[in-house]
């Protein structure tokens, strides 16, 4: 299962970083389950959030500018029929 790390809800959103509410809408939107954490940022690979751990592979860090998250690349071998 791919996990999701962002910073969490705050000023009355469900979360304050608009980059892992684009990772949450793409990961929704290509029809991939997952579940979100809130790590402290140090925690992450290089320091940054949001990052995504799928079935213990770090893949990290997803920038702003980076392409959409394609099926092919966030679906693990395990899951793949």
């Amino acid at each position: 299962m791919i996990t999701l790390y962002g910073f969490g809800a705050g000023f009355g959103l469900p979360e304050i970083s608009p980059f892992v509410t684009k990772t949450e809408v793409q990961l929704k939107m290509a029809g991939l389950a997952y579940r979100k954490e809130r790590p402290m940022p140090p925690a992450s690979p290089k320091g940054q959030l949001p990052y995504i751990v799928d079935d213990g592979r770090e893949r990290s860090p997803i920038r702003p500018s980076s392409a959409p998250i394609s099926r092919a690349n966030t679906v693990s071998t395990s899951t793949r029929r």
